[in-house]
């Protein structure tokens, strides 16, 4: 394949159910759903334009960032992984990367999902450190 190296190729083969084809901007088209399930994965190795199916992640614990999401899926899902799905989804649909969704919604984000945010987003915590009123962080 033309522009991709054959670890992506097969990294393609491996998740995608049906066909995929690589456009002239260098982004990945798919034909059907595609489906990743790889724990060690923190962000995808190629940018999705578009999957006509559903586009599902499981067991990605590490997955922290949307970078390379198709902006246009029939479906997304988001199972086991390491952040909640409204926060994939929300992301995309408001076209931010994940650390700008994070930092935009900081407040509301913290009042549900503290250690989340401590684990995967420390730096944020000193950043609005003072600007969450009556709010004493964990550390």
């Amino acid at each position: 394949m033309i522009g991709l190296s054959s670890d992506i190729s097969m990294w393609l083969s491996k998740f995608v159910r049906e066909s995929w084809r690589l456009g002239v901007d260098g982004t990945v088209m798919v034909t059907g759903n595609i489906t990743i399930n790889d724990s060690n994965i923190q962000r995808l190795p190629v940018k999705f334009s578009r999957v006509s199916g559903k586009f599902k992640c499981m067991n990605c614990t590490s997955l922290i960032s949307n970078e390379g999401f198709p902006r246009n899926a029939h479906e997304w899902e988001f199972e086991n992984c390491a952040l909640p799905q409204e926060w994939y989804i929300a992301s995309m649909k408001e076209k931010l990367s994940m650390e700008a969704y994070v930092n935009k919604h900081f407040s509301s984000l913290l009042e549900t999902h503290e250690s989340l945010i401590q684990l995967y987003f420390p730096s944020f915590i000193e950043t609005h450190r003072g600007t969450v009123k009556g709010r004493e962080f964990g550390f």
